[in-house]
């Protein structure tokens, strides 16, 4: 198989056509979804939402044949193999994102997005759809294209941090709303770090979809409010929490670092 230059413009062009391709996809197969699948809402959602990314994953499939750089991930069960610590590990982490990232919705900047997001809760747990979407179509889809595809393209020509920075920067944008696009940045690092680590895509989407059940879970605890919110304005706990909460990112940015080049290292 051979690679383009990493200084290369055919080599850039897959990244930023890939992410042209998944919103000409979304536009479409919403068009289609509409048309095939008129009611119920959330049975047309999960159809535009599932047609968007296949859409997608067949272009960067097309992409592959005529530039044999573009990786595309075995669905062989040896392939997919389950690491439960790291899954621990990343679910830590992404608890530890939203404690650090939950007082931004206090911000006038993130007001809407905090509306925007109860709003869209709302309307996924009044449909079996909705939630199939939430906890089926989002942790496959995502994690297959983002992390198998993407990051493993970029990765191979920019190393483990470029990949996943950039794989994890084009995942969080395609979640539109501010407050959205920065969590999901951090979490698509996560994500792809415990994809690069493992080498096995089970563990991004494991993690994945408890996070998603998770949240739905306490969304029906808890309704509009954040657990992460309340659990912050206990006067005893929630700066002890904060402080947790961000020392946990810390140390796992600092480790993660240091595995990159560890093992860059071993492999020279």
């Amino acid at each position: 198989m051979t690679f383009p230059n990493k200084t290369s413009l055919r080599f850039w062009l897959f990244p930023v056509s890939l992410l042209l391709a998944f919103v000409l996809s979304s536009y479409l197969a919403a068009y289609l979804a509409r048309l095939i699948f008129p009611a119920p809402e959330g049975l047309t959602l999960l159809a535009g939402y599932s047609l968007a990314f296949l859409f997608t994953i067949g272009w960067a499939s097309a992409y592959r044949r005529s530039g044999a750089f573009v990786y595309l991930p075995s669905w062989h069960p040896r392939r997919w193999k389950f690491r439960p610590q790291a899954v621990l590990l990343g679910l830590l982490l992404t608890f530890a994102v939203s404690i650090v990232l939950t007082p931004l919705l206090n911000l006038p900047f993130f007001a809407g997005d905090y509306a925007e997001l109860t709003d869209q809760m709302a309307r996924t747990v009044n449909s079996p759809w909705g939630i199939a979407t939430t906890l089926l179509a989002a942790p496959i889809l995502e994690e297959y294209l983002f992390r198998g595809i993407l990051q493993t393209t970029l990765t191979r020509r920019l190393g483990p941090l470029g990949g996943i920075a950039i794989a994890s920067l084009l995942f969080g944008a395609i979640h539109i709303h501010p407050y959205q696009v920065l969590y999901a940045t951090l979490l698509g690092m996560i994500l792809g770090m415990v994809y690069w680590r493992t080498a096995s895509l089970l563990n991004a989407v494991a993690i994945h979809f408890l996070n998603n059940a998770i949240t739905l879970l306490l969304y029906f605890n808890s309704g509009d409010t954040p657990v992460e919110e309340t659990l912050l304005r206990q006067p005893r706990l929630g700066p002890w929490l904060y402080a947790a909460a961000a020392a946990c990112l810390l140390a796992g940015v600092v480790v993660s670092v240091l595995v990159v080049r560890k093992r860059s290292r071993s492999s020279r």
